[in-house]
C-alpha cells in the first residue's frame, strides 16, 4: 500500500499513523527495529508537532502503543516526552487511562515491585528482556538505581541470568563501577559486596519458573500470529489491487444460492481461481480467523470487512485459534 506524503513536515510514517494505515506503520517500525532506517525517523513530528505515538494513542491502537513504548522508546523516552503544539504529551491524550506508558525497565528503575511482577506474570515482558538499543535488562536498571528489592525479586522469584548489555557489561560489571547513593551510611565497598553476594546466586543455567515460561511463550505466540495476520492481509490486499479485481463481483459467480456463505473448500477454490499467487496455507490461516463462529463456513461480508478494516483481531481471537489447534493435536 502506498502512502503519499503531501507536506515537507509529515513523513510517511506520520501520515500512515495519522490515517490509521497500520500495515504501513508496522512495516516502517519493523525497519527501525532492524536498524535498516535510523531511529530519528520515529521522532519526526508533523505540523502540529505530534509524533507517531501521539497518533497511535489518538487512534486508540493499543498494540501499536505497546510496540512504540516497549521497543522503540524503552531506552530513549523521546517519543513519550515529546509535547505537541498544545504542549500535550502522548499520555495526555489518553483521557481514560487505557494505555500503559511505562515499561518493565521503568518499574525496575522506580522500584515499583508490584507492577514489575505483574507485567512478567501476565507475559507482557520477560524477566530478562533487554531494551532495544542499549540491551539493558531489568536487573541492569535495578542495580544502577540501587533498587535492592527489585534485584532480590528478579534473582529469587524469576531466576534471571546475568546477560551482558550492549557495552558487554554484565550486572556484576555494573556493580563494580557503581557510585555510592546519596544519604547512604553504608560504605561503598560494603554495598558492592552485598550486591555481588546477591548476584553470586544467579547462574547462567537458571530458567524461569514453568508457569511464567508458559505465559511468556503464549504471549510470544500471540504476538507472532498478529504479525503474521498483518503480513497475510497486506499481501492479499496488494495482490488484489495489482490485478484490479472486483472481489465481491467475482465471488458472486461462486455463490450458488446467493447467501454469501461458502465452505472453506469453496472459498479456497474461488481464491485459487483468482490466480493472485497467495499461498494456500496463508489463505487458510486468514480464513480461519474470519470464521467467527467456527462452523467451517465463511461469510463473505465478514471476510471482506477483515480484509479492509484497520483494526486487528484482539488477543482472545488468537487464543481461541491456538486452543482449537491444541485440541485437534491432542485428539
Amino acid at each position: 500500500m502506498k502512502v503519499k506524503c503531501q507536506t515537507k513536515k509529515e513523513t510517511c510514517l506520520l501520515k500512515a499513523a495519522r490515517l490509521n494505515r497500520l500495515e504501513m506503520v508496522y512495516s516502517i517500525v519493523h525497519l527501525i527495529i532492524k536498524e535498516a532506517v535510523p531511529f530519528d525517523i520515529a521522532l519526526h513530528t508533523d505540523l502540529t508537532k505530534k509524533n507517531v505515538l501521539h497518533w497511535a494513542v489518538i487512534n486508540k491502537q493499543r498494540d501499536l502503543v505497546d510496540v512504540l513504548v516497549g521497543k522503540l522508546d524503552a531506552d530513549k523516552h523521546g517519543l513519550r516526552n515529546q509535547a505537541d503544539c498544545k504542549q500535550q504529551t502522548p499520555a495526555q491524550y489518553d483521557g481514560q487511562g487505557s494505555f500503559s506508558f511505562r515499561t518493565i525497565w521503568d518499574y525496575a528503575r522506580d522500584g515499583d515491585l508490584a507492577k514489575l511482577k505483574q507485567c512478567i506474570q501476565v507475559g507482557k515482558y520477560q524477566a530478562n528482556e533487554q531494551t532495544q538499543w542499549l540491551k539493558n535488562t531489568p536487573l541492569h536498571i535495578a542495580l544502577k538505581n540501587f533498587q535492592l528489592e527489585v534485584v532480590k525479586c528478579l534473582i529469587f522469584d524469576f531466576a534471571v541470568e546475568q546477560l551482558p548489555n550492549g557495552q558487554g557489561k554484565t550486572p556484576a560489571d555494573i556493580v563494580k563501577t557503581l557510585p555510592l547513593p546519596r544519604g547512604t551510611t553504608t560504605t561503598l565497598e560494603a554495598m558492592r559486596q552485598h550486591l555481588l553476594g546477591l548476584l553470586a546466586k544467579v547462574h547462567s543455567s537458571t530458567t524461569l519458573p514453568t508457569h511464567t515460561t508458559k505465559k511468556q511463550k503464549r504471549q510470544e505466540e500471540i504476538t507472532r500470529r498478529k504479525e503474521e495476520y498483518l503480513r497475510i492481509k497486506q499481501e492479499l490486499r496488494e495482490r488484489i489491487a495489482e490485478r484490479g479485481i472486483d472481489i465481491e463481483g467475482f465471488f458472486k459467480l461462486f455463490d450458488k444460492n446467493g447467501d454469501g456463505v461458502f465452505s472453506q473448500l469453496e472459498f479456497e477454490c474461488a481464491f485459487v481461481a483468482l490466480e493472485i499467487g497467495v499461498r494456500r496455507d496463508d489463505l487458510r490461516r486468514f480464513m480461519a480467523l474470519t470464521d467467527s463462529n467456527k462452523d467451517g463456513k465463511i461469510d463473505f461480508k465478514e471476510f471482506s470487512a477483515a480484509l479492509n478494516c484497520q483494526e486487528m483481531f484482539n488477543d482472545d481471537d488468537y487464543i481461541e485459534e491456538m486452543d482449537l489447534e491444541a485440541s485437534i493435536e491432542n485428539f
